[in-house]
């Protein structure tokens, strides 16, 4: 199991009370409401008599799930909650919707399940069991969704990134270059487009052709486009291909308007690069004719949009059962970590977090102070060479695997393979290879964690 994975669940169990999922529901029927609340009570239940109250609860709130019923004033003949519909979609994307009616025919229910609404309840057919495991399955989904692929900010940079997301045509038309550095969430960007698109009702696929054997292109090729259909196709690192790959991506490229004789596919393709093309171009080290059929969107780094600094921590400690950023983090700590520079961008940000929780826990605090966070975020800036800032990098995440094997070990009474068993590494070989490699690039870091040295004392003497 990925280590971040488990990191996110084992904060989960520690505060299951904090995590209580919550949901907006849009009816302008309060006796519905309060029925919704009583056979609801294990969810957070907010309520919004009409559109306008309900763009305001949505734009300060964090919504796991939207009931909207399609009726919302019951003195009109049309279905104005069919038409605001449309709006939660463009603004919210993630947010799944459930909508409800009592007098609501076939065409009015296809038409919301064709505007993104998930599902349809009927008000008049009150199968609660029914209702609770949809919702359930509804919010678990986004949950997961939102885990691995967030796309969180609200800096000018960042809605000016996500407004051109959305104006991209979602129907299937242009391909789109994402473009950025190491670590700013190309793939979540690529997720966000997939997911407000007409898309989203196909498969998201990833391929790297720069970890492909050139004379399997080809049948890699192949079967992403058939296993994503009309959906998306995402092409990871195009930086890195050679003149053979990048000759196939233009064939992918007409392809998708229906223009190429190799490859039959009509579907939406998002490709990212690291390094900017136009200095590859200029090199002869990059296709112009392939580099052309893109339309290019570019990442800022989390450097240049700071605002969006903030929202990715309550983001970040909300997975993991913090909801109130200033509970658990101390006023100069959260200044350190607003201030830093995140050379690393998302990436650097989420093992930061799991890094300063971890140590408040060794260190028996209730908050996050400055002793609890890692050294590159206390230190003022990275001025250092790359290199330095990878190995900071690298430490903190041996710390941070080290501190889980710790604790296995501990909750395992000390049963190597019983430890490997809750860590979900194959066997206790695997396992204390692990600690050999964190030993070696970093030998005073394992004598922090007693129960590694004791149980492995040929490893660390």
């Amino acid at each position: 199991m990925n280590l971040s994975i488990i990191i996110q669940q084992y904060y989960l169990a520690q505060k299951p009370d904090t995590m209580r999922s919550s949901i907006l529901v849009i009816d302008d029927d309060i006796r519905f409401f309060k029925q919704l609340e009583l056979a609801l009570a294990v969810y957070d239940l907010s309520h919004a008599k009409n559109s306008r109250q309900a763009g305001i609860l949505l734009s300060n709130g964090d919504y796991d799930l939207v009931l909207l019923d399609l009726n919302l004033n019951e003195q009109s003949p049309t279905f104005e909650g069919l038409n605001y519909l449309k709006t939660i979609r463009q603004k919210h994307p993630i947010i799944p919707i459930i909508v409800l009616s009592k007098h609501s025919g076939y065409k009015e229910v296809s038409e919301a399940m064709g505007n993104g609404a998930l599902s349809f309840f009927n008000k008049n057919d009150q199968v609660l069991l029914d209702w609770r495991n949809k919702i359930q399955q509804a919010i678990t989904n986004k949950r997961l969704l939102e885990s691995n692929f967030p796309f969180v900010g609200k800096s000018e940079k960042f809605d000016k990134l996500k407004a051109q997301l959305n104006n991209v045509d979602g129907k299937l038309k242009k391909p789109i270059l994402l473009s950025g550095s190491l670590g700013v969430g190309k793939l979540s960007a690529a997720r966000y487009f997939h997911n407000q698109s007409d898309s989203r009702y196909y498969e998201f696929v990833e391929l790297d052709l720069s970890r492909v054997k050139p004379e399997d292109y080809r049948l890699e090729i192949a079967q992403a486009l058939k296993t994503s259909k009309k959906g998306t196709l995402f092409m990871k690192s195009l930086h890195k291909y050679d003149d053979q790959a990048q000759q196939l991506m233009i064939e992918i490229c007409l392809a998708g308007q229906g223009k190429s004789e190799q490859f039959k596919w009509i579907g939406q393709l998002i490709s990212s690069s690291s390094t900017h093309l136009t200095s590859k171009m200029t090199e002869g080290a990059f296709n112009s004719d392939l580099y052309y059929h893109f339309q290019i969107i570019s990442i800022p780094p989390l450097k240049e949009r700071k605002e969006d600094i903030e929202e990715l921590l309550k983001y970040e400690l909300r997975k993991r059962g913090y909801r109130n950023l200033d509970k658990v983090l101390e006023r100069k700590a959260k200044k350190y970590l607003i201030s830093f520079d995140y050379p690393f961008n998302v990436k650097q940000l989420k093992n930061i977090v799991d890094s300063m929780l971890i140590n408040m826990e060794r260190l028996g605090k209730e908050e996050v102070d400055v002793e609890c966070l890692p050294k590159e975020v206390v230190t003022k800036s990275y001025d250092g060479e790359d290199d330095f800032q990878l190995h900071e990098m690298e430490k903190a995440l041996a710390f941070t695997e080290l501190a889980f094997i710790e604790k296995a070990l501990r909750k395992a009474l000390g049963a190597r393979g019983e430890a490997a068993k809750l860590l979900k590494i194959k066997n206790d070989d695997n396992l204390r290879n692990r600690i050999i490699k964190h030993n070696k690039k970093f030998p005073k870091l394992i004598s922090q964690f007693p129960k590694v040295v004791e149980l492995y004392p040929k490893i660390v003497k």
